[in-house]
């Protein structure tokens, strides 16, 4: 049996591959990181809400309340007036809301 001389050339191309799967990955790392944490260079996370000057919605606070009662908000008396006011304010969106109309007022 032969022995076959091995070049410089094939002891090389193993790390050529090696440096392109390793470039490929950090590239693939790279993107996520990036659409991760968003154009203004901080965390794409939901933020908190900051507060509003508005009086609140009591119609809204209600529903609120409501969604976390849960299966007994179907016996609860407020739960289903609330949901007929909001049924009709959805229903006749060119009647003007009682919020809507103070809010002008102060203007």
């Amino acid at each position: 049996m032969r022995r076959r001389i091995v070049t410089q050339e094939e002891l090389d191309r193993p790390k050529v591959r090696r440096v392109i799967i390793i470039l490929a990955i950090a590239t693939v790392l790279s993107g996520i990181a990036a659409v991760v944490v968003g154009p203004d260079g901080e965390d794409a996370a939901p933020r908190a809400r900051p507060a509003l000057s508005q009086p609140v919605d009591p119609l809204r606070a209600e529903l609120l309340r409501c969604n976390g009662l849960g299966q007994a908000a179907l016996d609860d008396p407020a739960c289903r007036s609330a949901w007929a006011e909001n049924r009709r304010r959805f229903f006749s969106p060119g009647e003007r809301r009682p919020a809507d109309a103070s809010q002008e007022t102060r203007s």
